[in-house]
């Protein structure tokens, strides 16, 4: 068995579809939003677009990407915003399409290529786009407009130096939400605000899954939801407020990936022995449905199409 696509419902979480795509090597990727989803093709350069209502294929399209063994298998990102533009890095340029897949700009994000930028996100209005750097250190915001660079720092925690970034995400103030592994070896996450140069609050001990891999997310409210693990305690998911950083809520779980959903709830995912299993809690941590189906043998990504 290849690679799969699957839909799956975000209330009941039942599988309404499965479809099979190409499995090519150094090259992971999904992006979701509204009608569409995007997925890669079947040459290492290329981007699918399927129907989100049954998975059937649109078109598929050559575009810049890094791929590759410099790229990595599963960290290759592409972006998709509200208005179906989408966004992938190749050789330390950003790229904008158009949702047909044609080129709208490119611009020059580094002269350096040290290893390569990852797209970490995009903003829900559509108007930023996050990378990060070569280095694994820094934080880029660009205006999806043009292109122009609207904000640039990097991630600073008093008395410990950073290893190297994970994931980000914006909230709907600009402000940015940056996982981070520490020397020490702690993960943690950090919102700064929209010039990235105070932080507003942090909280140790959580858990990323890989580069560029939503271990975390932002909602509608602007509360994180994340996963946390303090020493042989379990695993829990956690609900932490936009302005204090405190926890709110917080339930027992063995997810490794996760979505905030447009209601508020939000939907987990794990892979244990083959058998992947989907949760939904409600704003709460409360468990609303769980769902589990046998025969995966990996779980790549999980996105939301909104």
């Amino acid at each position: 068995m290849g690679m799969r696509l699957g839909q799956y419902s975000s209330s009941a979480l039942s599988r309404n579809w499965v479809r099979e795509i190409p499995s090519v090597a150094y090259c992971v990727y999904l992006a979701s939003k509204g009608d569409y989803v995007y997925v890669q093709g079947s040459s290492e350069g290329s981007v699918q677009k399927r129907r989100r209502t049954d998975g059937n294929l649109i078109w598929q399209k050559d575009m810049m990407l890094d791929v590759g063994k410099l790229a990595g298998y599963e960290d290759t990102n592409i972006a998709v915003d509200c208005n179906y533009n989408i966004y992938t890095t190749k050789n330390c340029y950003l790229y904008k399409y158009d949702e047909n897949g044609n080129l709208l700009w490119d611009i020059k994000v580094e002269d350096k290529i040290t290893y390569r930028n990852v797209i970490f996100s995009v903003s829900a209005d559509g108007t930023r786009i996050m990378l990060r750097d070569t280095t694994g250190e820094k934080i880029y915001s660009y205006k999806t407009i043009d292109g122009t660079k609207d904000v640039e720092f990097t991630p600073s925690i008093p008395e410990e130096d950073i290893r190297f970034l994970f994931y980000g995400e914006y909230d709907s103030q600009m402000n940015f939400i940056i996982g981070i592994q520490r020397e020490s070896g702690e993960q943690i996450l950090v919102k700064f605000n929209s010039s990235g140069l105070n932080n507003i609050w942090a909280l140790g001990d959580l858990v990323f899954t890989r580069v560029g891999i939503r271990s975390f997310g932002v909602d509608k409210d602007d509360n994180v939801w994340a996963f946390r693990k303090i020493s042989y305690d379990p695993k829990i998911l956690i609900k932490i407020g936009k302005y204090s950083g405190n926890i709110l809520c917080s339930v027992n779980t063995e997810g490794t990936m996760l979505v905030p959903l447009s209601n508020g709830d939000v939907a987990t995912a794990s892979l244990q022995s083959n058998v992947m299993t989907l949760n939904r809690f409600n704003t709460n941590a409360e468990l609303q449905k769980t769902e589990t189906y046998n025969g995966v043998t990996a779980l790549h990504r999980m996105d939301m199409a909104i």
